[in-house]
């Protein structure tokens, strides 16, 4: 990580292209709705390789990083 900003690899998506510049990756919209998780997932360099961006800010504790990360591993289990 440089600086406070950091982009992690996912798993690839489903491979649908962005419908338009607001495209919101169904990994973001569970993320939100499931576990009141806000962090963008972006398509990188294109569908369906995509990056998960973190800000490493003052407003934010540990516990919120261990909580993303028990999140990613409820949802992107087999």
């Amino acid at each position: 990580m440089i600086g406070s900003l950091s982009s992690l690899p996912l798993p690839d998506g489903d491979g649908t292209p962005p419908g338009s510049a607001l495209y919101t990756d169904p990994l973001q919209d569970r993320l939100l709705e499931d576990y009141a998780i806000e962090v963008p997932i972006v398509p990188w360099p294109g569908p369906p390789q995509r990056l998960l961006r973190i800000s490493a800010q003052i407003y934010n504790r540990t516990t919120d990083y261990r909580r993303l990360a028990a999140a990613l591993q409820d949802l992107l289990e087999p």
